[in-house]
């Protein structure tokens, strides 16, 4: 069985190996070593594998549980260039891969028969990344922000924003009080105080980006506000109870 999958992180292992994180096309994640992964030897190979690349391996036998594949032979189907000169676009790229670690199922399955939605995520958000740097158009908030409604919507805490949370009258602009992160939606003027402008913007990115897809991210000339993307991620926290110290990229991101 031939199996194609993202390299989500990666370290060294001994003088010539790496060991990865895959996100399969099923959605689920496996571990393997690759042997020779470093590249070098006597033909100097470059090593091929990325964080973002995509390849693709021979599944030989599967692993037992807690065991990792060994990986000999393998194919590079897709490589980034242009993120790897972009600090910016390389630090949302590991932001990514962090996001996607925290929340893909641990249950290592092989069959290759659809494509999960996590694994669609993450190869369009990689793959736009890097065509926005060829076209020189592109937003680091505009980016982010989309992957991360796109990722809370697939979770299934996408807030709720039709109804207001403690009244239940129909929320929009005009009337939007305040959100609440720890509920999962917002609220009304009548119910809370008057909303922030962060409120606002949150709420418009959170009406807008659902439906946008990747392909049409760079017809948007006006960038969101980073603070938006910031609010966002502290909401996805808070639902897994995590903390801005468990994402190593956190901190390049948004300081």
């Amino acid at each position: 069985m031939q199996l194609q999958g993202i390299l989500l992180n990666k370290k060294k292992f001994q003088e010539r190996n790496l060991i990865a994180d895959i996100i399969l096309r099923n959605g689920h994640r496996t571990s393997a070593i690759f042997y020779g992964g470093q590249g070098g030897g006597k033909k100097h190979k470059p090593s091929q594998l990325e964080v973002g690349n995509l390849v693709s391996f021979p599944l030989l036998r599967k692993p037992k549980e807690g065991q990792m594949q060994a990986i000999r032979e393998w194919k590079l189907d897709w490589e980034h260039i242009e993120i790897r000169k972009n600090y910016k676009a390389f630090y949302l790229l590991h932001f990514y891969s962090e996001l996607i670690r925290k929340v893909i199922p641990d249950e290592q399955r092989f069959d290759q028969n659809q494509d999960g939605e996590f694994f669609n995520l993450l190869s369009n958000a990689i793959f736009y990344l890097e065509n926005s740097l060829v076209q020189n158009n592109f937003l680091k908030s505009n980016h982010l922000s989309l992957f991360l409604v796109k990722l809370l919507y697939y979770l299934g805490v996408y807030p709720a924003l039709l109804d207001c949370l403690y009244c239940g009258d129909s929320l929009h602009e005009k009337n939007l009080g305040s959100f609440n992160f720890q509920e999962g939606g917002a609220t009304c003027r009548s119910c809370e105080e008057q909303s922030s402008l962060e409120d606002l913007q949150l709420y418009s990115c959170l009406k807008n980006f659902k439906n946008i897809p990747f392909k049409e991210l760079s017809s948007l000339r006006q960038g969101q506000p980073l603070e938006v993307s910031k609010r966002l991620t502290d909401y996805f926290l808070t639902h897994f109870q995590l903390f801005p110290r468990d994402l190593h990229s956190y901190s390049f991101i948004f300081n």
